[in-house]
């Protein structure tokens, strides 16, 4: 069961960063790559952060439980968020 739900959540990421990449191309061509830089450095800090965050959760709760539970709070947050606003519209 936790292979299955292993591959399940590693193919879910691999589709959404499919759709998060090339939406940088289809909102502003000319500026896609400083797009990248600067979406790629604030989605860096939450892994940064995580590491010591799940040290202290593991530590408080003595269990990796809740901290599966928050990454797919994390991860379901994200996607709402990304269905929600995302578009692939150019901005003039």
């Amino acid at each position: 069961m936790a292979v299955a739900l292993l591959t399940l959540a590693a193919s879910s990421n691999g589709i959404g960063f499919c759709a998060f990449g090339v939406n940088h191309l289809d909102v502003a061509p000319t500026y896609a790559g400083i797009l990248m830089g600067i979406s790629n450095t604030f989605g860096d800090c939450p892994g940064i952060i995580g590491v010591a965050a799940t040290g202290m959760i593991v530590q408080a709760t003595r269990s990796f439980s809740a901290v599966f539970y928050l990454i797919a709070a994390v991860y379901c947050l994200g996607m709402f968020f990304y269905l929600r606003w995302a578009s692939g519209e150019q901005r003039i």
